[in-house]
């Protein structure tokens, strides 16, 4: 029983580990590679100085993902 719980705990943490490293990467992009707002949108650059454009709708949906992690990270 206590394996199976170890084994749940584990396969959360990776989860919580993978969307940690996602949203770092959304922040760096957003914040550190912020250029400009045009049409409601953010005009970001990535490592590859590529431009990105970044709706509002996406940085909700950030958010949103954030909460998640907080509540799952909250209830290890």
């Amino acid at each position: 029983m206590r394996d199976r719980h170890d084994k749940q705990a584990l396969t959360l943490i990776a989860e919580i580990d993978g969307a940690l490293q996602r949203t770092a990467q959304f922040r760096l992009i957003v914040v550190d590679g912020m250029q400009n707002i045009f049409d409601g949108k953010l005009l970001c650059r990535d490592l590859k100085n590529s431009e990105i454009a970044i709706s509002a709708g996406e940085l909700a949906r950030e958010t949103a993902q954030l909460e998640r992690i907080r509540c799952q990270i909250s209830g290890l």
